[in-house]
């Protein structure tokens, strides 16, 4: 891997299907293994999830590329992926919508849950995203609003490596729990 320099190598390697081939006792290449069988096609597509990858962790601009394939031996290769990566894309904007009837302690609750995962300033993750949403679901339902939903979307300004997030909510009714018995 060359040119990543915001993400770890190994992540990178965690989300392709091109592997290297197995060492015994890490030492001896294909003594009791077989040999991973090079695939172009199959090279071609991780290059494609990896550029999809970098999307999913803010780098809209990101290029990846096959930079050479090095000939070890008759029956070994190396492969050498270049990537550019590009500025990271920032949230510059956050908006909650639908907030308006919801008590003002669990508006701060769920405005400093927010800024914790996607706040302004901050380099845009689809994961922090995603995980925003969910666990302010769970906020909602903690405090009585079992019936709520959330949605999130996010507007990317490629020109100006940005991002408008936002959520929407639906509180619904607020809902209590009756007497309990046993």
């Amino acid at each position: 891997m060359i040119g990543n320099d915001f993400i770890d190598a190994e992540d990178i390697r965690n989300q392709i299907a091109t592997r290297a081939s197995l060492r015994f006792l890490g030492l001896f290449p294909g003594s009791l293994y077989d040999y991973e069988v090079f695939d172009g096609g199959v090279l071609e597509r991780d290059l494609q999830r990896i550029e999809r990858y970098y999307r999913a962790r803010g780098f809209y601009q990101a290029k990846v590329r096959a930079g050479r394939v090095f000939y070890k031996s008759r029956r070994q290769i190396a492969v050498a992926v270049v990537v550019e990566e590009g500025m990271p894309s920032i949230v510059r904007r956050l908006d909650l919508h639908g907030i308006e009837g919801m008590p003002k302690a669990m508006l701060v609750r769920a405005q400093a849950l927010v800024n914790a995962k996607v706040g302004v300033g901050m380099r845009f993750e689809e994961a922090a995203l995603m995980t925003a949403e969910v666990e302010l679901l769970t906020l909602l339902g903690d405090l009585g609003f079992a019936f709520a939903t959330v949605h999130r979307a996010a507007d990317v300004d490629l020109v100006h490596n940005s991002l408008s997030v936002g959520f929407w909510f639906q509180l619904g009714a607020l809902t209590h729990l009756g007497e309990v018995r046993i």
